[in-house]
């Protein structure tokens, strides 16, 4: 019994340390957590690879699950524009409109909601509530945000291939080739159209009874009620609302086109555009109007079209000369003595081993009783090429460039955080550090893969991809416009590198690391190190 009360008030206590330490503040968990080398023991060495730049090209930007949305300035990678387009689609068939009931359109509101944390609720009903913006970048800056009807129609299939549809981020003509003529946020309130801001402000939800809702920040338009009296409403009987197969072909959506706004910088926010709605708010007769009642009372009624249709993210990039160059004069023989990893655009390539022989001896090492602690790639960030710029990628992500998929100790990792959902897997690691609020490395822990790779001559020693992650949990791919040849080097044969992880493409920011070439100074270099448990 004794033991039995001494075994439980020990589990008790790690559980609380445990809770304790997941919940620790998410800024602070890259410092306190990924610098931590509690297997880091034993004899370390470090080993030889190669390191280089890969830029990306356009990218396949069509349904993704985060969206950006507006105009970046980064000081060290350049200038993003990003305009979404996105088709509607009916949430239930709109039956209830009766032209005998004189229907008329009091209103059209779009509402996107962004991504945020409530802070504060507020006990007056009538009062918002209080949130903080997540994933919204410079939200003080304005920028001239134009919404118009979508002319393009996103198909399901390619006819040429057979298969799902792709579109890609640099297909902006062909878009914008194809929009109705009406500026659909057209009200007098430029805070609207012109001086468009992401505000933080909660705000309210209203059913068909008037009965309000609080909800959390969002994009909140007013839409053009003429345009959607004559394209919604007037084709109740047409058969063009008969089903959303019809609807997406007839009405095919929106198309949200940005660009500065005066001398402001800009802003640019993160979005699930899938979560956006139109709602079609409109008053008619309860009943049909008759000689003896030619003005029967009215009733309040909303039609919801959802904006969970296809979308595709379309960007325009201005690089700076400094990233332009890098991507223009990548070393895959020697490699890049900086490393410019930047969301959408580049990535870096990874080679363990430079040689087949170093490869070969730590096999036979690992034979001859050499036991593998630990294994990781530990990256500093390059804090003078940063420069001025204050956002800085929060993880980067190590993957399998071969097999297009996680390294095993992603997979193995099931450690979670209450703090947030992107700091999962957290012993694998790749989240910042930071000194002074700058960040000053990245640490990846590939224990498990190095000894998979040790374990039989026969497995493949892949090449790795490195590249900016906005959420650790989502690994899907997305295609590259123009399939790309990694060269072969060494032991590392060529390889046509086909796609991209998704949150690759939804992360906005970059950094520079430091590489491993000679010029590097050694306390800055880019580290593989593995710590041995030798016989005696």
């Amino acid at each position: 019994m004794k033991l039995n009360s001494i075994f439980a008030s020990f589990l008790v206590l790690f559980s609380i340390g445990l809770f304790v330490a997941c919940d620790t503040d998410a800024n602070e968990m890259g410092a306190n957590i990924v610098g931590d080398d509690n297997f880091a023991f034993g004899d370390p060495e470090d080993f030889d690879f190669l390191a280089y730049n890969q830029a990306l090209g356009p990218v396949e930007t069509s349904n993704l699950a985060v969206q950006q949305l507006g105009v970046y300035n980064d000081p060290v990678f350049g200038k993003t524009t990003a305009h979404i387009v996105v088709q509607a689609l009916m949430s239930v068939q709109p039956t209830n409109i009766s032209y005998a009931r004189v229907p008329v359109v009091d209103k059209v509101v779009l509402n996107i909601p962004y991504f945020s944390t409530l802070t504060y609720t507020d006990p007056d009903a009538e009062t918002a509530n209080t949130y903080e913006l997540d994933s919204v970048y410079n939200k003080a800056s304005k920028i001239n945000l134009q919404v118009y009807e979508s002319l393009f129609y996103q198909r399901a299939v390619d006819p040429e291939t057979g298969e799902t549809q792709k579109y890609y981020s640099d297909q902006i003509a062909a878009f914008e080739g194809a929009v109705g003529s009406t500026l659909l946020n057209d009200s007098e309130l430029p805070e609207q159209n012109t001086e468009f801001i992401f505000t933080e402000l909660g705000g309210f939800s209203e059913d068909e009874e008037g009965n309000k809702t609080k909800v959390g920040p969002s994009m909140n338009l007013l839409l053009n009620k003429d345009f959607f009296a004559n394209k919604i409403m007037a084709e109740a009987a047409s058969g063009n609302l008969v089903n959303n197969n019809v609807f997406v072909n007839y009405f095919r959506g929106l198309h949200f086109k940005v660009s500065q706004s005066g001398s402001d910088a800009g802003a640019l926010a993160l979005l699930d555009i899938s979560k956006g709605t139109i709602k079609i708010h409109y008053h008619q007769y309860v009943s049909d109007p008759t000689p003896e009642n030619p003005t029967p009372d009215t009733e309040d009624k909303i039609i919801t079209l959802n904006l969970s249709g296809k979308s595709v993210n379309l960007k325009q990039h201005e690089n700076t000369g400094t990233f332009e160059n890098a991507l223009n004069n990548a070393a895959p023989a020697t490699g890049d003595a900086q490393l410019f990893v930047k969301g959408g655009q580049s990535m870096a390539v990874i080679e363990l081993f430079k040689t087949k022989a170093e490869l070969d001896a730590l096999r036979q090492s690992v034979r001859n009783n050499w036991l593998i602690n630990d294994a990781s790639l530990t990256f500093y960030v390059d804090r003078d090429a940063m420069g001025s710029a204050t956002d800085e990628p929060n993880r980067i992500y190590l993957y399998d460039i071969n097999n297009k998929v996680p390294l095993i100790d992603y997979s193995t990792d099931q450690l979670t955080s209450f703090a947030s959902v992107k700091y999962n897997k957290r012993s694998h690691g790749g989240i910042i550090v930071k000194e002074d609020g700058r960040g000053t490395l990245y640490k990846v822990r590939i224990t498990n893969h190095i000894r998979k790779l040790m374990t039989n001559d026969t497995i493949t020693n892949v090449k790795l991809g490195l590249v900016v992650t906005e959420n650790i949990n989502v690994t899907s791919n997305k295609s590259v416009k123009t399939p790309i040849l990694l060269p072969q080097i060494d032991t590392f044969a060529s390889f046509l590198l086909k796609d991209t992880p998704q949150m690759n493409i939804a992360n906005p920011f970059g950094t520079i690391l430091w590489g491993n070439t000679p010029g590097v100074p050694d306390d800055k270099k880019m580290k593989f190190t593995i710590y041995f448990t030798k016989p005696n």
